[in-house]
Parts: structure tokens; sequence; C-alpha cells
């Protein structure tokens, strides 16, 4: 059998099967780049990976990845989902661009999208415990980017919008892109990051709760006075409860402080 050698990233890989070799190192370069392996660590298993002495992830891969986030994944194919996890909810929380593909290859450009997310949920002040800004997605990191995520699809369900936070990791990335981008429209949203929760969509989403919060507090008292309207003379346009309840939702709060800074 004819054997041809192929450099990667300065080391030489066997032509047999290299695509299925380059999957590999992308995953061993993924969990390095979210503090799995040192860099040390990291050319040990991409040497012996693309030599041939090694054919999968070693077991100790899954068992950092389970003490370090607390889940263990059985193969290779849940940590590339894993991997995918993480770029989407980089990109749905609007910290990595739409237009990165969701291909479990982490890149510098995750690393400073998760930055970014450390810095600006600490700027918010939100949590006494703050986060490492480190770029590296520890534990605490990974949780708040999941329950950042909930929180805006729990806002969304006030709305009338039905979608759970599994379904939106899920379905294919061109829906989830037009389903948000349809929830911008319905917002009457102008050229704002699109398919993404920008922090306009978000300010947009957190003031039509209110508006809708508000409206409904006075919907009794509106009621009352429409019934009186039949005795009486009609009230001063200024002195009506959908106006002052207008007024109030205009003179809200823009955004909450988990929403601060980005």
């Amino acid at each position: 059998k004819q054997w041809y050698q192929r450099r990667v990233r300065g080391w030489h890989v066997k032509e047999g099967n290299f695509t299925l070799i380059k999957e590999k190192l992308q995953m061993v370069g993924g969990l390095t780049r979210l503090g799995v392996w040192s860099e040390e660590e990291r050319n040990d298993l991409i040497g012996k990976i693309a030599s041939g002495e090694i054919s999968a992830l070693p077991e100790s891969a899954y068992a950092r990845i389970a003490i370090k986030y607390g889940f263990y994944l059985k193969n290779e194919a849940g940590v590339k989902r894993f991997l995918c996890e993480v770029q989407l909810l980089l990109r749905h929380l609007n910290y990595q661009s739409v237009f990165v593909d969701i291909d479990g290859v982490l890149s510098d450009l995750t690393s400073t999208a998760i930055l970014s997310f450390q810095k600006h949920l600490n700027q918010g002040g939100e949590f006494v415990e703050r986060l490492p800004e480190t770029g590296v997605l520890c534990k605490d990191t990974y949780d708040r980017l999941r329950d950042s995520l909930k929180r805006i699809l729990m806002d969304l369900k006030k709305l009338g919008y039905q979608l759970s936070f599994n379904s939106l990791m899920q379905q294919n990335e061109q829906r989830m892109i037009e389903f948000i981008t349809g929830i911008q429209e319905d917002l009457n949203l102008g050229l704002y990051v699109r398919g993404s929760f920008c922090s306009k969509t978000r300010e947009a989403i957190n003031r039509q709760i209110y508006e809708t919060e508000v409206a409904a507090w006075f919907q009794p008292f509106n009621s009352a006075l429409s019934s009186e309207t039949v005795k009486s003379d009609r009230m001063p346009m200024e002195s009506s409860p959908v106006i002052i309840a207008n007024n109030l939702a205009r003179s809200a709060p823009s955004q909450s402080a988990f929403l601060h800074g980005h």
C-alpha cells in the first residue's frame, strides 16, 4: 500500500485517512482552547494522533470533561456536539458572528467571544462572583452562557413565542436564524444584528414585556371607565389610562442589569 505524507501544523500525517485524523486534531485543539488540556499535553496528543500511534481520543478526555463541566460524554460524536453547542450559545447571544460556521472547530474567534461574554457579564454586576476574564470556558462561564439564553427564551414565552432551549440548540442553523429574525421583525427593529439576540433585540423584548404588563395592570381600570362613559362625558385624553400606560412604558428602563454592556 502506498503512503503519502501531508503536513498539518508541523506534523507529518499519513494520507490513509486524512479527513478522520484532521477531525480528531481539531477536537484536541478545541478542547485545549476550553482548558481541558494544557498546551504541552495538546502537542503530545497531536503527535500521537498524527503519527497513527493512537486512533481515538484518550479516555482521559472524557474524564476531564466530566470533572470540568459536570457531565459525561460517551464518544467523539458527543465531544463534537458539545463544541458545536459552545459555538451556538455564543452565536445566539451575539458574541460570535452568524457567519462563523457551527462545525465544532474552535478558533481564536471563539476564545475572543468567550472573553467578551465574561467581561460583559462582570460589567453588569448582577452576580456577586465574577467570571475569570481568560477566554477559557470554565464551568461557571458555560453555565451562565446557558442560563443567559434560557432567560431570553423565558421572556419570549411571555410574549407568546414558544421555543424550548433544547429545540433552539438542536434545530437547523438557518431555521434558527430565520426564527430569531422573525422575532426582530415583529418587534419592528431596524438594521441591527440579524439572526441573534443582540443587545437591541433584548432591549426590545424587555420593553415589549413591560408595555404588555402595564397595559394588563390598567385593563380593569380601563374597563370600569368604559362602562361609565355611557353615563358621563368623555374624560380628557391625557387622563386616559392607555395614555398613562404608554407614558410609563416609554419611561421604563431600557434594559436590565443582565443586559448591561452588550
